[in-house]
């Protein structure tokens, strides 16, 4: 699955910012309600390798609410 992927694939800033913005507020909001029904999550990275992985969870994590995750 992931051949299918086009790694070239690139953004500019604007589109960028424009779709991640709203992307970010989703995910706080989901976050808030997977935590008040009591629905665990778990999230899982994978790729070919490690390479900018901190930098995405770094993104996710910064979305979270922190008293909401361990």
């Amino acid at each position: 699955m992931l051949e299918t992927v086009d790694v070239n694939a690139k953004f500019s800033k604007s589109e960028y910012k424009s779709t991640m913005g709203p992307l970010d507020i989703r995910l706080g909001e989901l976050q808030r309600a997977v935590r008040k029904k009591n629905i665990p999550v778990v999230i899982v990275l994978e790729g070919w390798d490690a390479a900018g992985h901190e930098r995405v969870l770094s993104r996710v994590l910064q979305a979270l609410d922190p008293r909401g995750y361990k």
